[in-house]
């Protein structure tokens, strides 16, 4: 049986993961492929508030930097 901290862990790296292909997915369709170094700074967003903001903001952004800098 896992203990609550790997339990933790595991979700917190599936919502990751989640953010990163709902983000990408928007973005890329909209300005294009991501570079490598986008999406390095986007897999340091862990704030799941932050991420949210971010996949709204990828909706009306009008290109990629204007998604990173949503507080």
């Amino acid at each position: 049986m896992f203990e609550w901290d790997t339990n933790e862990e595991v979700l917190d790296e599936s919502n990751r993961m989640a953010f990163l292909i709902f983000v990408l997915a928007i973005g890329e369709k909209r300005f294009g492929p991501a570079e490598k170094t986008l999406k390095d700074r986007l897999s340091t967003v862990t704030d799941q508030e932050r991420q949210i903001r971010m996949i709204h903001r990828a909706v009306e952004a009008a290109n990629w930097q204007e998604i990173l800098n949503t507080p």
